[in-house]
């Protein structure tokens, strides 16, 4: 499916850029910065998500079991950590409003793929992950990229004794 293999080549650089800057971080002397989660593994777990269920709905897996957790945006970590942790330092940062709105609309539509499925409509699940869900899953990987770089920026300014960077 050329959706999947575009969001996981996407996926693939913002895993070198997150990296990039972790290693430039621990070369220049500084501690890598941390944010309470990994943002590499929250993205990767959300495509590995996506792809859980591209399978059930293509019939390469009868496993419903696996999504129990997939319809509600606080039962994955990343949720829990925008509940919490992450709201408590980023909430400020409209960066971190676009991931609280795409990981929720990411969540929404896992449900309606599910709900398709369980009504059996094969079809009307079909376009759902193939257009909706899809798109979900790609906003909530550009709005962890935007937030890994404007929480860097503002953690590097108040390291430099500056106000903290809106973006």
């Amino acid at each position: 499916m050329l959706i999947t293999n575009s969001v996981l080549n996407e996926m693939g650089a913002a895993q070198v850029r997150y990296g990039a800057e972790r290693r430039s971080a621990k070369q220049s002397g500084n501690a890598a910065i941390e944010f309470g989660i990994d943002f590499v593994v929250v993205a990767e777990s959300h495509v590995l998500m996506f792809s859980r269920l591209k399978d059930y709905v293509y019939g390469e897996t009868q496993d419903v079991s696996v999504f129990e957790s997939i319809v509600r945006s606080d039962s994955c970590h990343l949720g829990r950590w925008l509940d919490g942790e992450g709201r408590l330092n980023f909430g400020s940062l409209s960066s971190f409003d676009r991931l609280c709105n795409a990981h929720s609309e990411f969540h929404v539509w896992a449900a309606e793929v599910l709900n398709k499925m369980e009504g059996g409509s094969w079809l009307a699940a079909e376009r759902v992950l193939k257009q909706d869900f899809s798109r979900s899953l790609r906003r909530i990987l550009i709005a962890l990229t935007e937030l890994n770089e404007a929480a860097t920026a503002s953690f590097e300014s108040a390291l430099h004794g500056q106000a903290w960077a809106v973006s």
